[in-house]
């Protein structure tokens, strides 16, 4: 599908936007993705962390960040607060207890977790296929990312390929289940859950779809 860029002049949030803060376990192609939401409705105001490449990204290292960074926006009452991040445990048990841990904690904060298993690409696979993939190797991130870069020409495109997430929501809750960890099974995510929470707001739902067509034209 080819879908050209569109310029847009970003809306300021009122006083009254609901405010979702998103933490995220990668330091560019989660935070990309997400940015291209901002502005686009002024009833949400969206702010995705800035994770510096030397700051702890582990489970534990993005909600530690979280509640740092939270203490210094208090006064904004965030409204929804969101951990994006991989599964990748490789079978590892430390991994998975962290995972576990980090989920607990959230819970306990009344924080939302978006989990993908085993990496965001699962995610984004999903703007484009309706059905889990037929891979060897399946819990490995690169594996993922090479599927992404041959299944679309150029790579997927945070700031075209965004518009398709309504078919990307559809996709990933049709396939999600849960396992015995309470993880999104091999191949599936709980981002869509995110994006949900995204396009609930205000007009943003119909701000997009007008978006697609425009951009397909």
């Amino acid at each position: 599908m080819i879908l050209k860029n569109r310029r847009y002049t970003p809306e300021e949030p009122t006083e009254d936007a609901k405010k979702i803060y998103i933490f995220c376990e990668g330091a560019k192609r989660e935070k990309d993705y997400f940015k291209q939401f901002i502005g686009r409705d002024s009833r949400i105001d969206l702010i995705v962390y800035d994770l510096k490449d030397t700051e702890d990204n582990s489970a534990s290292g993005l909600v530690s960040i979280a509640n740092k960074s939270l203490e210094k926006y208090q006064k904004l009452e965030v409204d929804e607060v969101w951990i994006v991040l991989d599964t990748d445990t490789h079978g590892n048990p430390h991994r998975i207890e962290k995972l576990k841990e980090m989920r607990e904690q959230c819970q306990a904060e009344g924080w939302q977790v978006a989990q993908s298993n085993p990496c965001f690409e699962v995610w984004l696979y999903y703007h484009f296929q309706a059905e889990k993939p037929e891979l060897e190797n399946m819990d490995v991130p690169k594996v993922w990312k090479d599927l992404l870069n041959d299944a679309i020409k150029g790579g997927f495109s945070s700031k075209r390929h965004f518009v398709l997430v309504k078919t990307a929501i559809e996709n990933a809750q049709n396939v999600f289940q849960l396992d015995e960890n309470g993880f999104p099974e091999l191949a599936t995510t709980e981002v869509h859950q995110l994006a949900q929470n995204i396009l609930a707001i205000g007009n943003m739902q119909e701000k997009i779809d007008k978006l697609l067509q425009d951009m397909q034209e």
